[in-house]
This record gives C-alpha cells, structure tokens and sequence, in this order.
C-alpha cells in the first residue's frame, strides 16, 4: 500500500521538464518519479507526430512513383517504346524531383531532431 509522502522542492523549468517526461512516458508523474528512483530504467514511448506525417507523405510519393511506373510500362508494351520515350523522360524527370523533396525533408527532419537534442541536453 502507497501511504507515504515524500516532499521535493523544484524550480518552474525542472517541474516542467518533469511534467513533460511522464507525459512522454505516457506516465503518471507519481509513477513516472517511482520508476526513475526505483528502477534501472525508465521506458519511455514517444509519439513523434510530425515524423509520422513526414513518412506518411513520402510513402504517397513513393506510391505515386510506383503508379507513374505502371502507367508507363502498360503505354510501352501497347504502343511501342518510341512513342512513350518523352513522356518516359518527364517522368523521370518528375521522380528526380520527389526523390530530391523526400531528401529535403529528411535532412529537416534531422535538423529539428538534432535541434531537440541540443536543448534537452541544456
């Protein structure tokens, strides 16, 4: 049974810091101070909803690199491959341009990674 109190005294920013850890821990603060003092480690889930939507858009890019592929493939066995070799062209053209923004966001998603890093470690 969980009768016991203990007391701590804590600055705005560390109550803060802490309060946003058990929520990432998807904790309890109680539960979440328990685990930090009386376990080796603390479990923590993060969610990170920017990255899932970042992934989400490049698997639709992906998708549509896939479905420009098909499209090109069915219109050169139908046709013949000299009448679909501008078109074949832009494409790949057009597929360069998203290989090069799914690149870009990588590097910015890495960015504002690498930048949470540097401030949980201040």
């Amino acid at each position: 049974m969980k009768n016991k109190v203990v007391g701590i005294r804590l600055s705005e920013e560390e109550l803060q810091s802490l309060i946003k850890k058990a929520e990432l821990a998807k904790m309890k603060m109680s539960a979440y101070i328990r685990d930090i003092l009386l376990k080796d480690k603390v479990v923590v889930q993060v969610i990170d909803t920017h990255d899932k939507l970042i992934k989400l858009r490049q698997l639709s890019l992906l998708s549509s690199i896939s479905n420009n592929a098909n499209q090109l493939a069915k219109k050169a066995n139908t046709l013949g491959i000299n009448q679909t070799k501008t078109e074949i062209l832009e494409k790949l053209d057009e597929l360069l341009d998203i290989t090069k923004t799914i690149v870009l966001e990588q590097q910015d998603n890495w960015s504002v990674l690498s930048d949470t890093e540097d401030a949980n470690v201040n």
